[in-house]
């Protein structure tokens, strides 16, 4: 029990000469005094960590999990004081982390505030922006910066930089800027001086706007910038990301792709800091950051509206890929403490089954060709592996009694669509039933859905009526049509 003793609003442990505790009972403060004056008393409450008992991993479909399914995370965990717990995430491929930096800006102090949580645990050095406890997008913690020297730095480490070797990422952050005016290169973010053109790569406003940017040079030559839409708006919240992938750059507002193209200038791995809200000794951010995160691949659309909705607990199945085992490890954080972490079961990915739809001969038509070229669209399955086809034609819309049945089709062209002709003759005035079914060295697909034609024993033409005149003719004289 603290005593304020000097009416100071200062708490301490109450000297021995001023007054002896003698029991502290059902919030009942008893004590003697050697004087008589006013106190005021405060409990210590201590703040025991958030605790996870259970990390569940599961696909949508858990007899399946195939890659067209997205995975999701149930956690189970308590706080003894009653606080709110914040889960913080890591996703691992293969026992490999896809975050290469994850620092949330949770904790009581910039130590723990500043704590990178993933693998390389690159914790910030130097601090000079102010920490607020509930300043962050979620309510939760935040680092405000005031246009001055005041940013929070992180010192150089491979796992941060992106060049030849490694030319996917994804970088983001939630930023809230306290400009009132359109500035130019307030910088949310800066892998070396975005200022100078030389950063790795960078986060920042471009006269309000949300820009990405990377380069390769030592001057502003070797630049990839891609610029969004949206005019962010004095202190409001925006989810801002930028997507890298060897010639291919995007950038998203709150989950919403607003830019994008191609940019070939491979960006170039530097020797400087990472620095949140410094991007250049004139370039300097004027409001709060929070939650900076950067990945070792290029995340897809819905994967970043699923971050921008807080739904750190959820991979979007485009994300995965057949024969990749999944699992996620969970610290649990309260605002002040963190808690064990905890890992979840392993999810092994399986190949999706592939799809495919009749194109030609369409379903209800009238063809001729007794040996018939047939035509249907590419299986995609997610991971781009290119399926082996089988062809069933038949009599009957049930396949009963197949006259036709083709398998290990691989003459697929490039483009949609695969182009295959029977090497048989189908009999006249006939209706044909035909489905195609796929196969991706994994699993087959289900079969497309059957299509009939009709093969008739007559070619429809028409003769054009016209009338000539021959004129007079004599006796055995001949004419023609020809002319």
């Amino acid at each position: 029990t603290m005593v304020d003793y000097t009416d100071l609003e200062s708490y301490s442990v109450c000297p021995e000469d001023t007054c002896t505790n003698i029991s502290y009972v059902g919030g009942v403060f008893r004590f003697n005094v050697s004087h008589w004056t006013t106190y005021a008393v405060r409990e210590l409450v201590t703040s025991a960590p958030p605790v996870i008992t259970s990390v569940i991993l599961n696909s949508t479909n858990m007899s399946t999990n195939t890659t067209s399914e997205n995975l999701t995370l149930y956690i189970t965990e308590s706080d003894p004081n009653g606080d709110l717990i914040k889960n913080i995430t890591n996703w691992f491929v293969n026992n490999v982390s896809i975050m290469t930096f994850n620092m949330p800006f949770e904790g009581a102090t910039n130590v723990t505030a500043t704590r990178d949580y993933g693998p390389w645990k690159n914790n910030a050095t130097f601090v000079s922006a102010v920490y607020n406890a509930t300043g962050g997008f979620d309510g939760k913690g935040a680092y405000q910066f005031n246009n001055t020297e005041t940013y929070v730095e992180i010192p150089d480490h491979a796992s941060l930089d992106f060049d030849g070797n490694q030319t996917q990422f994804t970088v983001m952050a939630w930023a809230k800027t306290a400009n009132s005016t359109e500035e130019w290169a307030d910088t949310i973010l800066s892998k070396g001086s975005s200022g100078s053109c030389v950063a790795n790569y960078a986060l920042f406003l471009g006269s309000g706007r949300a820009e990405f940017e990377t380069a390769n040079s030592s001057d502003c030559t070797g630049l990839n910038e891609m610029i969004g839409t949206t005019i962010l708006q004095r202190d409001t919240w925006y989810h801002i990301a930028g997507v890298y992938n060897r010639t291919w750059m995007q950038i998203y507002v709150n989950g919403v792709l607003e830019a994008e193209g191609i940019r070939t200038a491979v960006p170039k791995a530097n020797a400087d800091p990472l620095r949140i809200g410094w991007g250049h000794a004139t370039q300097l951010w004027n409001g709060s950051i929070d939650e900076v995160k950067i990945f070792n691949r290029s995340l897809s659309g819905s994967q970043i509206a699923a971050i921008f909705r807080n739904e750190s607990n959820l991979i979007v199945h485009v994300e995965t890929h057949g024969s990749e085992r999944w699992h996620a490890c969970v610290v649990p954080n309260d605002g002040t403490s963190d808690g064990t972490e905890m890992c979840s079961n392993n999810v092994s990915i399986a190949h999706s089954l592939p799809r495919q739809l009749n194109v030609y001969p369409a379903n209800g038509s009238n063809i001729t060709d007794r040996s018939p070229n047939f035509n249907w669209s590419n299986s995609t399955n997610g991971d781009e592996l290119p399926p082996i086809y089988g062809l069933e034609i038949a009599t009957s819309p049930a396949f009963s009694s197949l006259i036709y049945n083709q398998s290990n089709i691989t003459n697929y062209p490039l483009g949609n669509t695969t182009n295959f002709t029977i090497n048989y003759t189908l009999d006249t005035d006939t209706v044909y039933w035909w489905r195609v079914i796929a196969y991706d060295g994994s699993q087959f697909s289900a079969y497309s859905n059957a299509t009939n034609f009709t093969l008739q024993s007559y070619v429809n033409f028409s003769l054009p009526i016209r009338d000539d005149d021959f004129g007079n003719m004599s006796l055995g004289a001949q004419n023609d049509t020809v002319d």
